[in-house]
């Protein structure tokens, strides 16, 4: 582990603060669990893609990037590839999955700015694809065009 970076947002935050569950609020683990029954990780991705809109910070902020917390998401509706990734990780946590096996990964897809959802289960890496609601094996990142430079955790940075 390592320290992670801080991203100037309102003043300095630490990238893993980003991810917080208990930002997440019960009613909202009840209702993905409800009229989502099937996998945790196919109905977080299946919440997140039908309730929040994706929207591009300078658009939105008129700024190239702003990053929300997690309960700002949720508020707005409306968040972009970091926005809805660290919903995204934080919704999983809220759900039971284990810290260790849910990140946020900063990087790059086929060369622009993006983040992304990397979950491990029973031994297998998945992404978690908060902006399309695809879920792909990390295997196949390299293919698909995923090149990460940072994974966060709700704990710190690798």
């Amino acid at each position: 582990m390592r320290e992670c970076p801080t991203h100037i947002r309102n003043g300095r935050y630490p990238f893993n603060r980003f991810i917080v569950p208990e930002q997440i609020p019960h009613h909202v683990i009840e209702e993905i669990r409800a009229q989502y029954p099937e996998h945790p990780f196919n109905a977080a991705l299946n919440y997140i893609h039908q309730k929040i809109r994706y929207v591009q910070d300078d658009s939105r902020w008129q700024r190239p990037d702003y990053w929300q917390f997690s309960a700002q998401t949720l508020r707005l509706g409306t968040g972009d590839c970091e926005d809805t990734s660290f919903l995204l990780a934080s919704i999983l946590l809220a759900m039971g999955i284990k810290e260790d096996d849910v990140c946020v990964v900063i990087g790059r897809w086929h060369g622009g700015g993006h983040a992304w959802v990397e979950v491990l289960s029973d031994s297998k890496c998945y992404i978690l694809e908060s902006t399309s609601g695809g879920l792909h094996e990390c295997n196949e990142k390299r293919i698909l065009g995923y090149e990460g430079d940072l994974k966060v955790y709700w704990w710190g940075c690798k």
